[in-house]
């Protein structure tokens, strides 16, 4: 009886301690997307930005953030800013989301990640977090300042 405590404590320490050996070698995703300053404002009355004027449309920002911003017509009141970088691997050059033909999700081709951009809820990939958001205020009227 004694013998069978010992077997048994020993085959559970065993299986601890491969368990928190096998932790310890799992891949941790630390990259993350690089802080940069974002202060910029959209007209909406610019014909470049006309189709913002209908919710559910969007624009691709360029040149601003780190690999540019999705700005995207939530409803008549709300604008949702998003970074072009994919939160999987922003360092990945060709690692750039995309809005796809449904208009409503947002694809890096790259990893193969989907987002969902109404809500920025994960559709599917090996993103494990969601899309890096700016502040997108709506004046009501003709002008979404985006910033962060």
């Amino acid at each position: 009886m004694i013998l069978r405590k010992k077997k048994s404590r020993y085959i559970i320490s065993v299986l601890l301690l491969s368990s928190v050996l096998s932790l310890n070698q799992c891949k941790k995703d630390t990259s993350t997307i690089p802080n940069t300053y974002v202060d910029l404002y959209v007209y909406l009355s610019q014909p470049i930005y006309a189709n913002l004027n209908s919710v559910g449309n969007w624009s691709y920002l360029t040149n601003v953030g780190v690999k540019g911003i999705i700005l995207y017509r939530k409803s008549t009141s709300d604008f949702v800013a998003y970074e072009r970088s994919c939160p999987y691997d922003p360092n990945a050059t060709n690692a750039k989301i995309e809005v796809d033909a449904s208009n409503v999700i947002g694809v890096d081709h790259n990893c193969g990640s989907k987002f969902n951009l109404v809500d920025n809820s994960i559709l599917s990939g090996p993103a494990a977090r969601q899309m890096k958001t700016y502040v997108a205020d709506y004046d009501g009227a003709q002008t979404v300042h985006i910033h962060n």
